[in-house]
């Protein structure tokens, strides 16, 4: 049997574990993801101490080492290291790290109360909104309990159902608006990019553009204009104007070390922030190198912890 099992609400947890904790704890970080999804603009570099010593959150300062293999210990060592998620960020133009539990993240409210309802009615869960011409487009999304995407006027006193779309945050692009969905949940590990748009005289609605293949966890807009996506063990770029996608990595090795953020540094390098250290891709001449930054050695010699139980 797997050690680990997939939530709907896109934690993974130890095999029999309860995927509510993972639920009630992202609750904390969602945000309208107009943010340019799964990025903490709000954070405040605090000076971070990890198994006693301090770390530094320039990612210069941090080594490069190989990526750990699944299921070899230093890939076990690093599954089982919950007390290091790293978020990573941009600051003047430089890849920095925060821990998740530090990063403080710009929540957006809505000017009206909407009333409480259940998942199974879409009206449950971590909740993302965009401000659209007539009103708010909100989605609810519980999981493997249900999920909702909505149309609510300025005022809220009146909304429809758009659809039900187990939404991940929402991006504006020159194309238009879209939506990250997906849900990872038993054996199902499904995500696409839906495109949220309405017709002069007519209701909001939502159009697949393109199949992600799993659940998307972290994206960001690059320069150009198209989708850095990271899903389960795939990074992927996504053109929404020409409802392209293609896998720059595949099968990788942040198997279960769930990525919570993406930035792109100016030179091009990109930077995933996850459990226990960072992902760095470089595109090279030669393809795509792959780095695991960690803080320091004491990271790197981490071994597994005999008889883990994830709280």
């Amino acid at each position: 049997m797997d050690r680990f099992a997939h939530c709907g609400n896109g934690f993974t947890v130890l095999s029999g574990g309860d995927c509510s904790f993972g639920l009630r704890f992202r609750e904390l970080w969602s945000t309208s993801m107009v943010r340019m999804a799964w990025t903490f603009a709000a954070v405040v570099l605090l000076p971070i101490v990890g198994n006693g010593e301090e770390i530094p959150v320039d990612l210069e300062d941090w080594i490069a080492t190989a990526p750990p293999e699944i299921d070899s210990e230093r890939g076990v060592a690093a599954e089982q290291d919950i007390e290091h998620e790293w978020v990573v960020l941009l600051r003047d133009g430089r890849p920095r790290v925060a821990l998740r539990n530090q990063a403080i993240e710009v929540f957006g409210g809505l000017p009206f109360r909407i009333e409480p309802g259940s998942s199974r009615d879409g009206l449950a869960g971590r909740r993302f909104r965009v401000e659209v011409a007539d009103g708010w487009v909100v989605a609810f999304n519980g999981g493997e309990f249900g999920a909702g995407l909505w149309w609510f006027s300025a005022d809220g006193t009146d909304r429809y159902r758009i659809a039900e779309a187990w939404v991940e945050g929402f991006i504006r692009t020159a194309p238009g608006l879209f939506a990250l969905e997906g849900l990872a949940h038993g054996d199902v590990n499904r995500g696409r990019l839906l495109r949220i748009a309405r017709e002069p005289g007519s209701r909001w609605s939502a159009e697949e553009i393109v199949d992600l293949g799993q659940l998307p966890q972290a994206a960001t807009l690059d320069t150009d204009g198209t989708l850095l996506v990271v899903t389960f063990d795939r990074l992927l770029r996504v053109d929404p104007s020409r409802a392209e996608i293609e896998i720059l990595l595949d099968q990788a090795f942040w198997h279960w070390l769930d990525p919570n953020s993406i930035v792109v540094a100016p030179s091009g390098t990109i930077c995933l922030g996850m459990r226990h250290g960072v992902a760095r891709v470089e595109m090279t001449a030669e393809g795509r190198r792959v780095r695991w930054l960690l803080p320091n050695r004491t990271f790197d010699e981490m071994k597994p912890i005999v008889g883990f139980k994830e709280e």
